[in-house]
């Protein structure tokens, strides 16, 4: 897909006789939500029409890395809130 920057990870489970996909994609961090939506969805449907036997498919977007700064940085290592 010419708008997919990079893929993060792709998983692919079998479920019964079924595939089922999780995948994860960079896409430009000036896009807004609804254009990077329609990315992910567009993703999901070339995966369902491409691979065979695929029966579902998640699609997350994260934005590019802009000016040093990770989107997923808060996630990656999330601290506790102090206790009480």
């Amino acid at each position: 897909m010419p708008c997919v920057l990079d893929v993060e990870h792709v998983r692919l489970r079998w479920t019964g006789h079924r595939i089922i996909a999780d995948a994860g994609i960079v896409v430009d961090h000036d896009l807004d939500l609804v254009a990077a939506h329609q990315i992910a969805h567009s993703t999901q449907r070339r995966l369902l029409q491409e691979i065979s036997k695929l029966a579902d498919a998640t699609i997350h977007v994260s934005p590019a890395v802009a000016s040093g700064l990770d989107p997923h940085g808060d996630v990656a290592s999330p601290e506790l809130p102090p206790q009480p």
